[in-house]
């Protein structure tokens, strides 16, 4: 992908309960109200507003009623003042994975919900930049940036799990959740436990 012909353009799975950019680096663009602003890049992110506000790399952060002329592309959520009834986003599928909901019963089923995806970026890197949990080396790797949206009911804790065929960045959209690390795959070898709210990325 070439990221210099990039042109600003709604997401895969913007919708009006969620309106979703991504930005195109050097145009010009007011945010009227709360817009969380997603840096997916490996390095500081300018936003060349009136603060000359900085984002580190891949993190995220609210910035409201101003003009933003990013330097890099990246992507914008336009975060309501208080969620519409009626207006739910339609999710591509209906996710069944292993977790609890509410009342602590573990089942081989819980739902979770994930919108289209969309490739947004192409990015050249060491994969140990996106985590300070390992020591190993790695050379230069090319990566497809895919975006998409999760979403679970409140009260829902995803099974523990530790492999992944890919890396993964979270950005909280909407609402507080949580991330935790464990040794293994006991309940009881919980090593860190992460509050994730709007602002708060994490990789893994």
């Amino acid at each position: 992908m070439d990221l210099t012909a990039v042109r600003t353009r709604g997401t895969q799975f913007s919708h009006p309960a969620l309106p979703s950019w991504l930005l195109a680096a050097g145009e010009k663009r007011y945010l009227k109200g709360r817009g969380l602003v997603v840096n997916f890049n490996s390095q500081a992110l300018r936003l060349n507003n009136s603060q000359d506000t900085q984002l580190a790399a891949f993190s995220s952060q609210i910035r409201c009623n101003e003009f933003i002329t990013p330097a890099l592309n990246c992507l914008l959520f336009e975060l309501p003042e208080a969620l519409i009834a009626g207006r739910n986003i339609a999710w591509e599928r209906q996710e069944r994975y292993p977790g609890t909901r509410y009342d602590g019963i573990w089942a081989d089923k819980v739902d979770f919900f994930r919108s289209l995806q969309d490739e947004i970026a192409a990015l050249s890197l060491s994969p140990q930049r996106l985590t300070v949990n390992s020591d190993a080396v790695y050379d230069s790797q090319d990566f497809s940036l895919r975006a998409n949206l999760w979403f679970a009911d409140a009260g829902t804790h995803c099974g523990i799990h530790n492999e992944h065929s890919f890396i993964e960045l979270h950005t909280q959209i909407l609402g507080i959740g949580r991330m935790q690390t464990f040794k293994n795959e006991a309940r009881s070898s919980l090593c860190e436990d992460l509050i994730l709210a709007p602002e708060i990325g994490r990789a893994h």
